[in-house]
């Protein structure tokens, strides 16, 4: 039993000494690798418990004896740093795309070795800049995450686009001193190979100013993706692509030029707060909280009732974070007023409509 659970934890150079200890500390050892177990079990669905292991793990590993202590000591820093990060945005995006993450060490680095295709494993190559395997991380994992099961409909171009886009963003919020080493170490070598993917990008950023590109746009594109995906229209994924972007970019310049004339809600076209799709549909609803509450939520619902009667599928509704209170409120008397719509998702934004940080979202989908 001994030799097992030493072999397990990678100290089976201990075993020999272990075996001859007094049987008081011998169960000191057994409590000892007991616990171990358990906080390994929680580290599991706390992330920031491996980046704990990882602060215990390291000091031990300079020593001689615990040198072999220094693989899992780095494996639990990297894992424990990218979960910790990555999971600070879940909630933007559709719902069970972002799950913890699992690392594997590999002696060659290659597309496949970072791949699998029964759970979220990465596996990368041991160097000495563990900077480098963290940024690789979090964009092989994003790569691995992003479009469940309609990888292979969405265009090349904007499937990489969207997870370099995450990718520095996250890194960017979480640790920026990476930032430019994202950029020459991954993002430059994508860019090397597709030129497009920089006028993507220009347009990612600027629809995610507002919170259109996780609350609308991935969310859009992946359920089209969901509906061709054996039909004729799969051919058509790049069109119709681009057209959901075009809507949502010309939804948000008459939007702001409304604000600078102080009046938005006149300034954006009738057709524009909705698009009839020839897959799918959808509409926008923007919360702003009136001086009359109680009336500003039925109204809110008769133009949700009103999406219903026009044939509106999909409702994105929007709320700013300094009125997440209010939003609250018509999100829940859409989905008890408004039976014809079913609430399937509500998620974090990083940026409000308005261009503030934060904001509230929520997805109904026609029953």
């Amino acid at each position: 039993m001994i030799n097992e659970i030493c072999l397990k934890f990678g100290l089976e150079f201990l075993c020999p000494i272990i075996q001859r200890l007094p049987v008081v500390l011998l169960y000191g050892f057994l409590f000892f690798f007991f616990l171990k177990g358990f906080i390994d079990f929680l580290a599991n669905f706390i992330p920031q418990i491996e980046t704990l292991k990882s602060k215990v793990y390291l000091p031990l590993a300079k020593k001689k004896a615990f040198k072999k202590l220094s693989k899992q000591a780095i494996k639990s820093d990297i894992k424990g740093g990218v979960n910790t990060a990555i999971l600070k945005f879940a909630s933007e995006f559709p719902m069970g795309w972002l799950k913890p993450m699992e690392i594997e060490w590999v002696s060659n680095q290659s597309s496949e070795d970072f791949l699998d295709d029964n759970e979220i494993v990465i596996r990368i190559r041991p160097v000495e800049n563990q900077n480098i395997n963290f940024v690789t991380a979090v964009y092989y994992f994003l790569r691995k995450s992003f479009f469940p099961k309609t990888k292979r409909i969405i265009p090349e171009s904007h499937l990489e686009a969207s997870v370099l886009f995450t990718s520095r963003k996250i890194i960017q919020s979480e640790k920026p001193e990476l930032k430019n080493l994202f950029e020459d170490y991954i993002l430059e070598p994508e860019v090397d190979k597709n030129v497009k993917i920089l006028n993507i990008l220009e347009k990612y950023e600027n629809i995610d100013k507002q919170g259109f590109f996780t609350s609308t746009f991935l969310r859009e594109i992946h359920a089209v993706a969901s509906e061709v995906k054996w039909t004729s229209m799969r051919s058509e994924m790049p069109r119709e692509i681009s057209e959901i972007l075009k809507h949502i970019e010309d939804f948000m310049d008459h939007y702001n030029n409304g604000v600078k004339q102080d009046k938005w809600t006149d300034s954006i076209p009738a057709e524009l707060w909705t698009r009839l799709g020839p897959v799918t549909n959808y509409g926008f609803l923007l919360i702003a909280m009136p001086y009359k509450v109680t009336s500003g939520v039925n109204a809110y619902v008769n133009r949700a009732k009103n999406n219903i009667q026009n044939g509106i599928v999909r409702l994105y509704v929007f709320g700013a974070e300094s009125e997440r209170s209010f939003a609250d409120k018509v999100i829940k008397a859409i989905e008890f007023q408004v039976p014809e719509y079913k609430l399937t998702e509500r998620f974090k934004l990083s940026h409000d409509y308005r261009g503030g940080v934060g904001g509230i979202g929520a997805l109904f989908v026609k029953r």
